[in-house]
């Protein structure tokens, strides 16, 4: 691949989104898999709502 860029295709809503594995070992937070996050391209960083790392409300 001589291109240094990645092709990305907008779902039906206009998003990029991508399932990821993370692990956020400052909050004790592991081997978390499959997670559908939305892409903003415009922001400098990507936000993960509370609720997809599986964290209860308690």
């Amino acid at each position: 691949m001589k291109n240094k860029f990645i092709l990305l295709e907008l779902n039906q809503r206009n998003e990029i989104r991508a399932d990821v594995n993370l692990t956020i070992k400052s909050l004790g937070i592991t081997e978390i898999e499959n997670i559908n996050v939305k892409i903003d391209t415009g922001c400098p960083y990507t936000s993960i709502p509370v609720r997809k790392l599986g964290i209860s409300n308690e």
